[in-house]
């Protein structure tokens, strides 16, 4: 049984939100986005994974002055993001913006 979630998720957390990567073990089975993703401040963290999310469609983006994003990350610190599976960004573009 996989998850396909109908428009776009964004992960924002404040600075100082202590996390493990089994905090994010309900969006094991996340298989497709029809929207976009954003992860914004994610501090003190060493890996996020998403093993079976294959499709990031781009119904929904950020717009940006290079044109669309449907993957967005943000002050992301100290970690790595792990998408194994990703094989298909639909529309858009991935982009990573760090501030440290």
């Amino acid at each position: 049984m996989y998850t396909y979630i109908t428009g776009s998720l964004s992960i924002q957390l404040s600075l100082g939100t202590a996390l493990t990567e089994d905090s994010f073990n309900s969006l094991y089975y996340l298989k497709e986005i029809s929207g976009s993703l954003q992860f914004n401040t994610i501090p003190s963290m060493s890996t996020i994974t998403l093993p079976n999310l294959r499709i990031i469609r781009g119904q929904d983006t950020f717009a940006s002055s290079g044109g669309p994003v449907s993957l967005l990350v943000q002050s992301f610190t100290n970690g790595f993001l792990n998408l194994p599976s990703l094989t298909e960004i639909s529309n858009g573009r991935a982009v990573f913006v760090s501030t440290s």
